[in-house]
Formats: C-alpha cells, sequence, structure tokens
C-alpha cells in the first residue's frame, strides 16, 4: 500500500515509473533527484486530491477506499530542526480531518527510547509543533501497537569511529483529525 522507495543509481522518476509498470498507480514523485517521497497505490482505490510539499519533503493524497476516505503522506524529514518544524505544522493543515496514514523518514528521533548515540531528539519548535499534530491527529504508532510482527526497533545504524549510534527515523502513524 504505501512503500519507501530509495534509488542509488537511477533517478527516482524512473524507479516510480518502473513500479507504475507493474500495476501501481502513481500519485507523485518529488523531483529526478534520488531522494524524497512518493506514495503509489493500487488502482482499484479512487484518487480524491492529493499534492506535495514544494521543498519535496512530503506528498499526500486522499483516496476512496472499500471501507472509508483515507489520507496518505509520505514524509523525507529534512535534516535540520527548523525546516522539520515547518514540515510537522504543514502536515497539521494538511490533515486537517479525517483519518491519515503518516509514514516515511522523518529524520527525526521523537522520545529517548528510539535512540542509542548522539542522534538528536525532538526540542523546542519542533517538538512543540510535532506535539500539535500528533494531538490533532491522535497518532498511534505502529510500531508501537504492534511490535511483535514490525522487525527491529532501529532503523538506521552507523559507526563513527569507535562509537555504534542507532536511531528509530523510519516510522508510521495512524490518526484521525476530528476537526
Amino acid at each position: 500500500m504505501l512503500q519507501e522507495l530509495r534509488c542509488k543509481e537511477r533517478d527516482a522518476k524512473f524507479c516510480l515509473n518502473q513500479l507504475a509498470e507493474q500495476g501501481s498507480y502513481m500519485v507523485d514523485y518529488t523531483e529526478e533527484g534520488k531522494a524524497g517521497a512518493a506514495l503509489i497505490f493500487r488502482r482499484n482505490w479512487k484518487i480524491l486530491a492529493g499534492g506535495r510539499r514544494g521543498d519535496g519533503t512530503a506528498a499526500w493524497m486522499k483516496a476512496r477506499t472499500e471501507l472509508e476516505d483515507i489520507g496518505f503522506t509520505s514524509v523525507h524529514g529534512p535534516r535540520d530542526r527548523s525546516s522539520r518544524a515547518r514540515l510537522w505544522k504543514w502536515l497539521a493543515e494538511i490533515c486537517a480531518e479525517g483519518v491519515w496514514i503518516l509514514g516515511g523518514d522523518w529524520n527525526s528521533v521523537e522520545t529517548w527510547e528510539d535512540s542509542v548515540g548522539e542522534s538528536p531528539i525532538q526540542r523546542g519548535t519542533e517538538q512543540r509543533r510535532w506535539n500539535d499534530l500528533a494531538a490533532q491527529l491522535d497518532l498511534a504508532d505502529a510500531w508501537t501497537e504492534a511490535t511483535s510482527c514490525c522487525g527491529p526497533h532501529f532503523t538506521q545504524q552507523r559507526q563513527l569511529g569507535e562509537r555504534f549510534d542507532q536511531a528509530r527515523l523510519d516510522r508510521v502513524y495512524f490518526g484521525r483529525s476530528e476537526t
């Protein structure tokens, strides 16, 4: 339904077009580069609306499924806190009503349990904007809700000299906005 696509040797448009030929429906891709956010869905859902953030850090769509209308976002979070804070605010505006599934590489550590080493945790404006988004949608973390079937806790691991850092930067959330 929703998957992350990383293209190391080819551009994002080529990779997404390859998936589209295999029976998926491509809603949007960010740019010709090798990183970004995209949404790929089965053709039997009716796409009601969709788009992407101007800087390519998120794509979104509303789809009519067999059960109800659902919104989806694919996020590729910026590395700096102030840009992420602006992205969290933008997501709160896009996800203003209805059921939403938000997933992707957030490039942000939400809690201390999600990091070993020097990975930065949210704070300041970024934390306030994240808390606003989480409260608005009553977000539930998919990994926390289903820990027995979702694989390893940490999604990023790197060795820096003798130090080994681990962090959970890739996450999926479910939520519903009642506003």
